[in-house]
This record gives C-alpha cells, structure tokens and sequence, in this order.
C-alpha cells in the first residue's frame, strides 16, 4: 500500500504540471475547458510572450525569454530533454558550458535558479521545449491531504465488462482533490520549436 500511495503521489503531481502547463487531461490528452485558459501555454499565446527554439544558441533563447517576463522574476525554468541536451552540448572554444547537464542528468539549477528537466514541458509532442518565469509567485497549487483509498476485490467498477474476481484481480482505486491556478499570466515566457515532435 505504501509503494501504491507514492506511485499516485508521483502521477498526482505530473498531472497537476501537465494541467497547468499546458491546460490537457493526462489521460485523454485533450485539452480540459473547465480551466477557462488557466494554464501557462494560453497565457503564453495570449501574451505573446514565446521564443523561438534555437538549439546552438540555448542560453541566448533562455535570456531572450526572461526579457518577456517584465516585473517578474525568472525564479525557476521547466526544460525538456532536448533543450537540457542542446546545453549540454554547447561549447566556447571547445569547452562544454553546461557539462552538468550531459548525459540526461538533472542537476536541479541552471546558474542558481532552480530548473527542472522533464517530458512534461513538451507533453503529447508539444511545441514547449523550456518555460520560464515566476514560478514562486505566479503558480499556485494544492491538493487535499486525505486521499481515500479503495479497495474492490470483485466486480466491474469500470464497466469495462470485465470481472476483478473472474480474473483473480484486486482493483485499488484513489482519488485526489487538486487545484492550481495561474495567478498572472505575463508572469510566464517559452521557448518553443517551430513544430511539435514527431
């Protein structure tokens, strides 16, 4: 049960990125409408505050991109594997600059702010490749402490037409009362390709 609760831990706060980020249900991978355009890709397009993805010059996307914040401060960025490896392979005079990024890793800050490399920032071969902006001040998230767990032993809770006990199958099934909002949508920029990923 321990191992069932961090695994919904982990989905739970994916989810809440995907959402937030991009205004999409994980699991149906479309767009949700009762967010009203609550999400940062909207605020975004809205504010047409995007920069074009150039991976020999990643640091320079990432510095054109903060310039769009205005009042706000760049306090995190959100990359995705092909920009954390357009920076690991950028080189001045045959030297990596961001050698700590090679390979996959996540370091968790890029020159003091905190950064995160994930595939949530081009979820569903999305055009996002780094977001930036005022993560501490602009984004905020919660969830209910108590997540009820339950545990069906027999019948076909999804009506999938499909028995649990016919199979020798126990469904456990949580759910979790989440919420985020965007509480200023200037407060955010990318850096996104021309088109998504195939």
């Amino acid at each position: 049960m321990k191992a069932f609760a961090e695994g919904a831990a982990i989905k739970f706060a994916r989810a809440i990125d995907i959402l937030g980020f991009h205004g999409i249900n994980p699991r149906k991978k479309t767009v949700v409408a009762a967010l009203d355009n609550n999400y940062i890709d909207k605020a975004v397009a809205d504010n047409s505050a995007k920069v074009d993805f150039d991976s020999t010059d990643p640091e320079g996307n990432l510095e054109d991109a903060i310039a769009l914040l205005g009042e706000y401060e760049a306090t995190g960025f959100a990359l995705s594997k092909d920009f954390a490896s357009a920076l690991a392979k950028l080189k001045v005079n045959g030297v990596k600059q961001y050698p700590e990024f090679g390979l996959g890793a996540n370091p968790g800050n890029l020159n003091g702010t905190a950064c995160d490399v994930n595939s949530t920032v081009n979820f569903n071969k999305g055009t996002d490749r780094a977001i930036v902006g005022d993560f501490a001040r602009a984004f905020k998230w919660g969830y209910a402490k108590e997540l009820p767990l339950e545990v069906i032993p027999y019948g076909d809770p999804d009506n999938s037409g499909r028995d649990l006990k016919g199979h020798n199958e126990v469904y456990l099934r949580t759910e979790a009362y989440i919420g985020f909002a965007i509480l200023d949508p200037k407060a955010f920029a990318a850096v996104q390709a021309v088109q998504a990923t195939e």
